[in-house]
């Protein structure tokens, strides 16, 4: 069965010492309450769910966090990594000279910059078949979770993760990012959290969505009131599969069915009947599952003196 694992970030505030007395707050006051809504969505959806939040999300823990999760991921399991803070630019850090504008997009979390090749080398490491979803609400988001595919990249010492430095690494896993604007850009946040991640929450409308991926992308960019322009991008051999399924899902849809088969003289009558003998408790949880669809009541005339009907309600999920 798979299974769904999530690493959420929200900085608000960074280390005066390692950013020069600059604190990170302006702008990210809202990064904190971004996890809480992220957790909303993805926790009814059953992932195992771990935060990092301010002084907690260094980029020690937010590195070996993704790696750790991603050693345990098997063929058909998902990771979602959400960050919520400041994103910058930097002149290239690395050797092969991959970015046509000289500049690596980067993550400011607590103690430093984490540059998108840093996770680039750790997406290389999932299996083939696993999923990861990447959604980050920050500047600079376009492309801050790859390297150019097909160029080496020597991570800096800082890091302890290990990269194939003779041949470009192939991507096995397939990724999905969803990013607040475009490199070079800015994404507005306020005291209640990101435009980007209000909008992703107001197109999720409470699980009620029923599209996949590139459907929930252009949902969120109707959404958004700012200038910033959401980014999607695909990363490894992302199937269809997998670009058409509900966003986040972790498995396939189960389904649960209750049939009835009621005789009656009229179609009043089974609809009264169909009314008093489904239970209540069945009833509330399909009206308040998520995803929920209720198929008609379907009548037919069998004689010209009875009716049988065949009830079917269905949850999906």
């Amino acid at each position: 069965m798979a299974k769904g694992i999530a690493l959420l970030v929200g900085v608000k505030e960074v280390d005066l010492d390692q950013y020069d007395g600059w604190d990170g707050k302006e702008g990210c006051f809202g990064c904190e309450k971004d996890v809480e809504i992220m957790q909303g969505i993805l926790r009814p959806m059953g992932y195992e769910i771990n935060t990092l939040l301010s002084r907690e999300a260094t980029a020690q823990n937010i590195l070996g966090g993704i790696q750790q999760s991603i050693a345990s991921l098997e063929k058909g399991d998902i990771f979602v990594f959400y960050f919520s803070g400041h994103g910058g630019q930097t002149f290239e850090l690395t050797e092969d000279g991959d970015e046509k504008d000289g500049l690596d997009e980067t993550l400011v979390v607590y103690d430093r910059r984490i540059i998108d090749d840093e996770l680039n080398s750790l997406w290389l490491q999932a299996g083939e078949g696993v999923r990861l979803v990447m959604v980050s609400d920050s500047c600079n988001s376009g492309t801050n979770y790859m390297i150019r595919p097909g160029m080496n990249f020597a991570g800096p010492d800082t890091t302890g993760i290990p990269v194939e430095e003779k041949e470009p690494a192939r991507m096995k896993a397939q990724l999905i990012h969803f990013g607040g604007c475009r490199d070079g850009s800015t994404s507005a946040g306020y005291l209640s959290g990101g435009e980007f991640t209000a909008s992703l929450c107001a197109a999720w409308d409470e699980g009620h969505f029923g599209g996949n991926y590139n459907d929930f992308y252009s949902e969120i960019q109707s959404c958004v009131e700012t200038r910033q322009k959401p980014q999607y991008h695909e990363y490894g051999p992302v199937s269809d599969e997998f670009r058409n399924s509900q966003p986040f899902q972790i498995g396939d849809k189960a389904k649960l069915s209750l049939n009835l088969e009621i005789m009656a003289d009229t179609p009043a009558a089974i609809r009264k009947m169909v009314e008093e003998n489904l239970s209540d408790l069945v009833i509330e949880s399909l009206q308040k599952a998520q995803n929920t669809v209720e198929k008609p009541i379907n009548e037919k005339e069998e004689g010209w003196w009875k009716w049988s009907m065949t009830g079917t309600l269905k949850k999906e999920f």
